[in-house]
């Protein structure tokens, strides 16, 4: 009876083993599972890190290793992994570029899931349904679907734009570097012979040729030639200008003269009279005429009336007295000219001893 005892204390403590060993199996089984399959799909949320995308879609970046994932928060898991930087289109189009940090590639803003995968050197937003993408040195067009709009492609330029689709028309420069317009159909719409070239209000393109600026309305009809200082397309107040003479005029949209002359401050000029009151304070005196200033940042005369003195052709105006002012062509005066208050040139005369 002892020794049967015995082996049921001994098989007592190899079953207690064998349960022990079957539990700690389990228990790492499931830390391991835990590990490599549910933990990689749970989200953690930070307020300071996270980006909502869309009614359920988040996106996380870690402010430890830099790296992101895109999630659901209604079904708790994560979408896409690996993300490292996210671009959402301004026109709500529902693919947004993400970035692995090799590739770039597209995903759904309302599922959070690959649409496009990331296949692409470079990859820009989508824009009236088209977004640019680059392999290599190659750039093309592709639609929702990754299909090239069309089959041909251009070099991609050094100097990296946002290509994207504005009112039927893409921003593009050719291997020279000088810029143009290609429409839907790959055909440039607007030769790449300018040096540049800025979308304005309307839709309305400026375009600088020789240092000369001009104006292109929404259907690349050319309203003013490249012949001007400075354009300035308003969404509602016209076009401005300023001539090669600095004066600043505006214009209706097709060009038309609306006013001849605008300028953006006016200033009144004072000048020291070399007479001190009881306090030893020099005493101030207003000039004739005030200084006015344009938005290229040069300045000239004009009469308390509104009459047009000079051009707006200096850098500096200072008043010495009542009618003489003191004209500089630079911010230092060293090339200046005296003129009266009719915009005269005063020559000073040399005293004789």
């Amino acid at each position: 009876m002892k020794r049967l005892k015995n082996m049921t204390i001994f098989w007592k403590i190899i079953a207690g083993s064998l349960t022990a060993c079957i539990l700690i199996f389990t228990l790492a089984f499931c830390y391991f599972f835990y590990e490599k399959e549910i933990k990689d799909d749970l989200f953690y949320t930070s307020e300071y890190y996270d980006t909502q995308i869309s009614r359920h879609i988040w996106y996380h970046k870690s402010s430890y290793d830099g790296k992101g994932y895109i999630f659901n928060c209604e079904t708790g898991k994560k979408t896409l992994k690996d993300v490292s930087w996210i671009t959402l289109s301004e026109e709500g189009d529902p693919l947004a570029v993400f970035s692995t940090g090799e590739k770039r590639g597209y995903f759904n803003i309302h599922t959070g899931k690959v649409s496009l995968p990331a296949q692409y050197s470079k990859a820009w937003i989508f824009s009236e349904g088209v977004a640019a993408v680059s392999t290599n040195d190659s750039l093309f067009f592709i639609d929702h679907t990754g299909e090239k709009i069309f089959e041909h492609g251009f070099i991609l330029p050094q100097e990296t734009r946002d290509y994207c689709f504005h009112n039927g028309y893409c921003l593009l420069a050719n291997e020279k570097g000088q810029m143009g317009l290609i429409d839907k159909s790959g055909n440039w719409a607007l030769a790449p012979e300018y040096d540049n070239l800025v979308r304005e209000g309307r839709n309305y393109w400026s375009a600088c040729k020789d240092g000369h600026w001009g104006v292109y309305s929404d259907s690349l009809v050319e309203i003013l030639a490249c012949e001007y200082e400075m354009v300035t397309v308003s969404e509602d107040r016209g076009i401005y200008i300023s001539q090669s003479d600095h004066i600043q005029k505006r214009c209706d949209y097709d060009g038309t003269i609306l006013d001849d002359f605008i300028c953006g401050s006016i200033y009144q000029l004072s000048y020291d009279t070399g007479i001190y009151n009881e306090n030893g304070e020099t005493m101030m005196a207003t000039a004739q005429c005030w200084m006015y200033a344009v938005e290229t940042g040069y300045y000239g005369l004009i009469s308390p009336e509104g009459k047009l003195i000079t051009p707006p052709r200096y850098k500096n105006i200072e008043a010495l007295g009542k009618d003489i002012y003191l004209c500089s062509y630079d911010y230092n005066g060293i090339f200046s000219l005296l003129l009266d208050s009719k915009g005269n040139i005063i020559h000073p005369q040399s005293s004789n001893h």
